[in-house]
């Protein structure tokens, strides 16, 4: 692959389907979908694999989230971060503040 299609594979798109999104994150999060549901529970954010390479962050609180093939938490949270900034979601510094957010995502 080269450099030009990883670049255009790990640009974020949004995600405007939370049902969708959900339903990806917990088909492919397998025994960690309680702990993501958790999370998306007391933080609003909902983050995790949405596919077999790709990876998403949704504020339900708020309403919008990206996603991004041949991406990873890593990768995600610089491009989310500077969205929910623009946006001022304020769900974002929470979830980043707890404990378990992204523990095991890239």
């Amino acid at each position: 692959m080269s450099d030009g299609e990883r670049d255009r594979k790990a640009s974020p798109e949004p995600v405007s389907d939370e049902d969708g999104f959900r339903s990806a994150v917990e088909a492919h999060s397998s025994e960690r979908w309680p702990v993501f549901e958790h999370l998306a529970a007391l933080t609003g954010i909902l983050a995790g694999s949405d596919g077999p390479r790709s990876f998403g962050i949704f504020c339900r609180r708020c309403g919008f989230g990206l996603r991004a093939e041949g991406a990873t938490g890593s990768s995600m949270r610089s491009a989310f971060t500077e969205e929910a900034v623009r946006r001022t979601c304020e769900h974002w510094s929470i979830y980043l503040e707890h404990p378990a957010a992204f523990f095991d995502s890239d």
